[in-house]
């Protein structure tokens, strides 16, 4: 059964932004460069910044719809040249609608995602919405289970450890990219709607505490996450190749329970 966008999801506004003194700032030239450029169809937040948890760290997630008028990389060129000097923790997401429209249904996790959490800020005149497009959001169990198992074939390249040549910090990042969306996953699989990633590994814990160590070891990659992003300047802890198989059994198992 198809999930409902209600109305509640639409409201002209950034939560708690993740620069709180320069969050309308940064909502008002998104809006105006919206505006200004018909071939801008639709801007939505989501992520912490709609949440409302967001911390000084937290990027401000945006997804920016276009017209095939223009490319992507223009609009990021748009966005480069309203933001002088560009926040840096702005993170714009840019699809056609027809390329959202395909994300979401190969990826009901993310559609899900948008659907929960999203907040429209723009929809330009005369475009058909979000809600047209987030409508056929379907959360079956065929439909997450061919998700994890797409996820588990991008196992594949992390399961050869040499081809990082030492460099731990980028392999624990992405093991951590990987297995947060599996848990993502498993969670919507188990009827948890929930994305943040300071909850989430909590959550599933809660689901499957069989499952606990390797939650914990999955959590316990962040820091390496947040360093191969810039983030933050802090050495994350010691990695090397046993830390890098724990992690990747800790992945396998939980796609596997």
């Amino acid at each position: 059964m198809p999930l409902r966008v209600t109305r509640a999801a639409y409201a002209l506004s950034v939560t708690a932004p993740a620069h709180p003194s320069h969050g309308h700032e940064v909502r008002d030239r998104l809006l105006q460069v919206a505006r200004s450029h018909s071939e801008l169809l639709g801007l939505m937040t989501f992520g912490s910044a709609a949440r409302g948890d967001a911390d000084v760290g937290s990027d401000i997630d945006v997804m920016v719809v276009r017209s095939d008028d223009i490319s992507g990389r223009e609009v990021h060129r748009l966005f480069d040249e309203a933001f002088q000097p560009k926040p840096s923790r702005l993170s714009a997401l840019v699809r056609s609608a027809t390329q959202l429209r395909a994300e979401v249904r190969d990826r009901p996790s993310f559609g899900a995602h948008l659907l929960d959490e999203g907040r429209v800020e723009y929809e330009a005149p005369g475009w058909s919405g979000f809600a047209l497009i987030l409508k056929d959001v379907r959360l079956e169990p065929k439909e997450l289970d061919r998700e994890v198992r797409e996820r588990v074939a991008e196992l594949e390249v992390l399961r050869r450890t040499s081809r990082f040549r030492g460099a731990y910090v980028s392999y624990l990042a992405n093991i951590y990219t990987l297995g947060r969306s599996i848990v993502i996953v498993k969670l919507l699989s188990s009827g948890h709607h929930e994305y943040g990633w300071k909850r989430i590994f909590e959550e599933y814990e809660r689901v499957r505490p069989e499952l606990s160590n390797e939650l914990r070891t999955l959590a316990e990659l962040r820091p390496f996450f947040d360093r191969l992003i810039a983030r933050t300047s802090h050495d994350p802890p010691a990695a090397d190749e046993a830390r890098a198989r724990a992690a990747l059994r800790a992945v396998e198992a939980i796609a596997a329970g």
